[in-house]
C-alpha cells in the first residue's frame, strides 16, 4: 500500500469496472489533469513515454485514489484514451483556425494552462506541417477525416468500426 493511502478517495465500481458513484468524476477529471500534466501533446505517440514519467503518473494517482496494481493496465489504456482524444481534437481546432473557420487570434486560446508556448509553437507547426496534413489525409479530402498520422493500422481500423 502507497505510504498515505488510507486518506485516498474510495472508487466504487459497476459489474465492468467503471468507476461510479460521488468520487467517479472527480477521478476521471484527476486522470484528464494529469495528462495535461505528465504528457506534453508534442510526442507523436504514446510509447515514447518514459518509464520514469509513467511511474510519475501511477504514485501521483496513488497518493490521491485508492487503486489496485491489478488496476494499472485499464487505467493506463483509458489515460492514453483521454491524451489521445485531447490531443486529436486539439490538431482539429488548430487546423481549422488555419483554414480561415476561427479568427487566428483565437489559436492561443486552445493552448493549454499546463502547456508551455515552445511546446504550444512546436505542436502547431507538427499539426499544420504538410508531413503531418498528408499523414493525416487532411490534403483533398477535408478536416473531418480523424485518422491522423500518430494512430497505428489498428486504431484506423478500429476508427472505420
Amino acid at each position: 500500500m502507497v505510504n498515505g493511502q488510507d486518506k485516498c478517495k474510495e472508487l466504487d465500481h459497476n459489474e465492468l469496472g467503471q468507476p461510479i458513484g460521488d468520487n467517479s468524476v472527480k477521478y476521471v477529471s484527476f486522470l484528464g489533469c494529469m495528462i495535461k500534466e505528465f504528457v506534453p501533446y508534442t510526442l507523436d505517440g504514446w510509447n515514447e513515454i518514459s518509464e520514469e514519467v509513467k511511474d510519475k503518473m501511477w504514485s501521483c494517482l496513488r497518493m490521491s485514489y485508492k487503486v489496485e496494481d491489478w488496476e494499472k493496465k485499464v487505467i493506463f489504456q483509458k489515460l492514453v484514451k483521454l491524451w489521445h482524444d485531447r490531443k486529436s481534437k486539439l490538431q482539429i481546432l488548430v487546423r481549422e483556425v488555419n483554414t480561415g473557420r476561427v479568427a487566428s487570434r483565437d489559436l492561443n486560446l486552445l493552448k493549454s494552462e499546463f502547456m508551455e508556448q515552445n511546446q504550444w509553437d512546436l505542436f502547431v507547426k507538427k499539426t499544420l506541417s504538410p508531413t503531418f496534413q498528408v499523414g493525416s489525409g487532411d490534403i483533398g479530402s477535408g478536416i473531418g477525416n480523424e485518422v491522423n498520422s500518430n494512430c497505428d493500422i489498428n486504431d484506423a481500423a478500429k476508427q472505420k468500426w
